[in-house]
């Protein structure tokens, strides 16, 4: 395990790489740049251990569903992992990796492989791969996505479909819909984007209705909401154990919260009309996070919708190009988040992505897990 330190000085090599390997392509139109700054992720992304939140629960849940199933065929282990509520993507690359090798870590490497090249189709179909993988690193998508295993393949997929919203092609829309669904059942709801991102709203009542909602989530309408419901659901009543300790948990008091609401909103505000259905799925998104109040299948949801704005983001930093008010807002949001991204790193509790640690590592020998902090 290499220390905070170190951590924090790769994660900002790898962010400062990426995004010059990016810069490179979009001035010369060579993929190998490109190819190398999508390599990169991948490679950090494969060989990390211990790294995410739930990696330890998705181990031993790995281990536990190959062991289930080592004497049964593909089509009976396949039927009995439906009936358990166990996404049919998830379960068949599981019992592939298994054939080519005992260890789980190659199921995170194929995750990696698999994730990042959905999120390098749907970049590029609006050359946003410069500010989107930028984005991808600031804002802690990265870092959700290696703490959610499933949900990190359906993310991307889910984000490839946005393209055929514009396109109006319900067919590829749909299929890709349910291509992330069998990854993770959440990436249904998304097939509501198809009709929701078409109507003609208003940014400014979007902006209010979101700006209402908040004031509510500082005086934590939404997480006292989501405590009683947790209370009553016996399988997060287990988890979390009482109302009192939800509330301890998720309390409105971060201003990682605040910070990333207002980023969300001045999106919303900076898009053009010309992009109002991404605008649209953004705004949904918004409003989902804001209320999740620390519902953890809300805020899965919300992810889907906010991930637009790895698109979105490109065509309002060239509008900012003749804007100097906008290009200043847009500056002052970056570096905030820059300085969060590194307050996140320096957190050994965010998402559970430091220290790095990587599967050459005497821990994932000793199959040594570290003590873990559930709160953030």
């Amino acid at each position: 395990m290499i220390s905070l330190e170190s951590t924090l000085l790769l994660y900002n090599i790898i962010l400062l790489i990426c995004f010059l390997l990016c810069r490179n392509y979009e001035r010369t139109y060579k993929r190998r740049p490109l190819y190398s700054a999508y390599f990169i992720v991948f490679f950090f992304s494969a060989i990390r251990y211990d790294i995410g939140a739930d990696y330890e629960g998705y181990y031993k849940d790995i281990e536990l569903l190959v062991y289930g199933f080592q004497n049964l065929s593909f089509s009976e282990s396949l039927g009995i992992a439906f009936l358990q509520g166990i996404e049919p993507l998830y379960f068949v690359i599981v019992y592939l990796c298994h054939y080519l090798t005992e260890t789980c870590a190659l199921v995170y490497a194929v995750y990696s492989a698999l994730s990042l090249f959905f999120l390098y189709k749907a970049l590029d179909k609006y050359n946003a791969h410069k500010w989107g993988l930028m984005l991808l690193f600031l804002t802690g998508l990265l870092f959700n996505m290696w703490d959610a295993l499933r949900q990190s393949l359906s993310i991307p997929i889910v984000l490839l479909s946005m393209y055929y919203i514009d396109m109006r092609d319900l067919k590829k829309f749909s299929a890709l819909v349910l291509l992330a669904f069998t990854a993770h059942y959440s990436a249904l709801i998304f097939i509501t984007a198809f009709f929701f991102a078409k109507i003609k709203t208003n940014k400014a009542i979007t902006i209010g209705i979101c700006l209402l909602l908040l004031c509510m989530a500082v005086f934590n309408v939404f997480v006292n909401a989501s405590a009683w419901m947790t209370s009553i659901i016996p399988y997060y009543s287990e988890i979390y154990m009482s109302r009192d300790m939800y509330l301890e948990s998720y309390s409105f008091r971060s201003p990682s919260y605040l910070f990333e609401c207002l980023w969300l909103m001045f999106i919303i505000a900076a898009t053009d009309n010309k992009n109002f259905k991404y605008r649209n799925l953004i705004g949904i998104g918004t409003i989902l996070f804001i209320v999740s109040g620390g519902t953890l299948n809300i805020f899965r949801m919300a992810l889907y919708f906010i991930s637009a704005e790895l698109i979105l983001f490109p065509s309002i930093i060239e509008k900012s190009k003749t804007i100097k008010p906008l290009r200043l807002a847009i500056t002052v949001f970056l570096f905030m988040y820059f300085i969060l991204f590194n307050i996140h790193i320096l957190s050994t509790t965010y998402k559970g992505c430091s220290p790095y640690e990587t599967v050459f590592s005497k821990e994932f020998v000793k199959k040594e897990f570290r003590l873990r902090d559930y709160k953030n």
